[in-house]
């Protein structure tokens, strides 16, 4: 079936499933059948099903229209890896691909147990990760919160790396040597503008931690 018929079909049971909620709950309220109560259970839970597939389908389109490559998660070596000293992370799923002229490894993943340490909001959850792959190393450092910053580059001065920080502009970040990476908390189903919004503020810390007059982006690679 072509893509757009896939989406037709998603979108047509995501009404029928929507109408069967208004009536089980209607029936369940009134008392009427046990079994009301059981599928309004059941069905909130397949509307759920719904939704990740339908938003897993959207990501896998986007990726094969822009020409992203699929990573193997268990192939590399990720550079927060070293950050973990309990818990768990995992990569679900990852792309390589070039925006802005800058080699870019972007996905999703998972972590228990404040396993980042601090490099991402919540000690528990899932999220959008972005790697910059620079064209010349930068500093050791990192910036966590508006209290918390790693290294003593004299790069975490400027004021407009922290406003961003401070304003939403830009997330967390770490930056080792040719690498910078963010991770973003996600608490809805990973779609397409999620991943680019999130590969934007990215490169927008890159754009803010390049030389006075000059851009990463334009160094010999």
């Amino acid at each position: 079936m072509r893509p757009v018929g896939v989406l037709v079909g998603w979108i047509v049971l995501i009404l029928l499933a929507n109408t069967a909620i208004v009536y089980v709950l209607d029936v369940a309220l009134r008392g009427q059948t046990a079994g009301g109560l059981l599928l309004a259970v059941a069905v909130p839970f397949l509307i759920m099903l719904i939704n990740r597939s339908t938003a897993a389908e959207a990501v896998s389109r986007h990726a094969a229209l822009c020409g992203w490559v699929a990573a193997d998660p268990a192939g590399r070596e990720w550079p927060w890896t070293d950050l973990r000293l309990r818990g768990t992370i995992r990569v679900l799923r990852a792309w390589s691909f070039v925006s802005e002229g800058f080699p870019i490894t972007a996905g999703e993943l998972k972590w228990t147990g404040n396993a980042l340490a601090g490099a991402v909001e919540g000690e528990t959850g899932e999220g959008v990760f972005v790697i910059v792959h620079l064209p010349a190393p930068l500093p050791s450092m990192a910036m966590r919160n508006r209290f918390d910053r790693l290294g003593d580059s004299p790069l975490l001065d400027r004021p407009e790396l922290r406003r961003a920080l401070l304003t939403g502009e830009i997330p967390p970040w770490t930056a080792r040597g040719r690498t910078l990476f963010t991770i973003e908390r996600r608490r809805t189903w990973l779609r397409p503008p999620a991943i680019e919004g999130a590969v934007h503020r990215a490169l927008r810390v890159v754009e803010l931690l390049a030389p006075a007059g000059d851009d990463l982006d334009q160094a010999d690679r």
